[in-house]
């Protein structure tokens, strides 16, 4: 077995272990610690140094220079940005963290130039899906985040950092996705593992979530399109401590609220005595899952074309 497939191994078998372990926490508390994102970062950090070696970075050292804007990348949406104002001031952390984002800006222009370029497209590539899950956490779309959880968003684009570049060649890879790959490199470059985690974990939630919903609903009699395919009916009274979002529908608006007790008070001196309620799905578990089916049969959006 080759090096590069050792290391792929051993970084799936980190990540898996690291996924795991924040669904429990998920399932437990809808709360993922900032840690287990920080811990798969710096334990899967040297494995991707090895793999840019052994991918060709050995003859082109200058591409390691990459690698740090993968690492400010994860630092930014953990740990957030400097803010002059302190710098101004001589605070060490701040003046600390400017500098290193600064440096690894100039080290990814050098590695781009004087490196690997193929291998530090891969990285920019990655850069730039860091970017897309962070926004579709931060900036809603038609009153609604694509990413609910600001542990999806960290989580997806930790796998980002730790993932520049496909996984293939390993016992495990079957189907005609990794067989595409095969012929077709720009399908892994586009699909890459991060982002087909994230199209697995969507496709496999929303199958699962419609038909428990559609079947929930007829069951009860709670028959309203399309209200009736994502969420379900609930008892005022039961929502306190419930891990659901309220839908609220004022002035022909459809809001989705936190179950907090001025919201309730608001619905019970209204009349309201059963509303609809969307379930917060435990995301990092459906990650979990869809990133173990990633690494044995792929992309399942592709492979229906495939």
């Amino acid at each position: 077995m080759e090096t590069v497939q050792i290391v792929d191994l051993v970084k799936i078998a980190i990540t898996s272990l690291v996924l795991i372990v924040s669904a429990l926490s998920d399932l437990r508390t809808r709360r993922v610690p900032d840690r287990m994102w920080v811990i798969l970062g710096i334990a899967c950090a040297p494995l991707l140094f090895i793999e840019m070696g052994e991918l060709g970075g050995w003859g082109d050292p200058f591409s390691f220079l990459s690698l740090p804007a993968l690492a400010a990348g994860v630092m930014f949406v953990i740990y957030g940005y400097p803010e002059p104002r302190e710098m101004a001031k001589g605070n060490a952390i701040d003046i600390a963290f400017a500098s290193f984002f600064i440096l690894s800006i100039i080290g990814a222009v050098v590695a781009f130039f004087l490196g690997d370029r193929g291998l530090v497209v891969k990285v920019g590539l990655s850069l730039a899906f860091m970017l897309v899950y962070y926004l579709m956490y931060t900036v809603p779309i038609a009153g609604a985040r694509l990413l609910h959880g600001g542990a999806d968003a960290k989580c997806l684009i930790v796998l980002a950092a730790v993932f520049p570049w496909q996984v293939e060649g390993l016992f495990m890879n079957v189907g005609p996705f990794y067989e595409a790959i095969g012929s077709m490199p720009v399908i892994g470059l586009v699909f890459n593992p991060h982002l087909s985690t994230l199209l697995n974990a969507a496709v496999m939630t929303g199958a699962v979530l419609v038909i428990y919903l559609l079947v929930r609903n007829i069951v009860k009699g709670d028959i309203s399109f399309p209200a009736m395919f994502t969420s379900y009916m609930m008892d005022v009274e039961k929502l306190r401590g419930r891990y659901v979002w309220v839908v609220v529908r004022e002035d022909g608006k459809s809001t989705k609220e936190e179950p907090e007790e001025p919201l309730i008070s608001k619905l019970k001196m209204a009349g309201t005595k059963r509303v609809w309620v969307t379930p917060k799905v435990p995301f990092i578990l459906s990650l979990a899952l869809a990133f173990m089916v990633q690494m044995i049969v792929g992309n399942l959006v592709l492979l229906l074309l495939l």
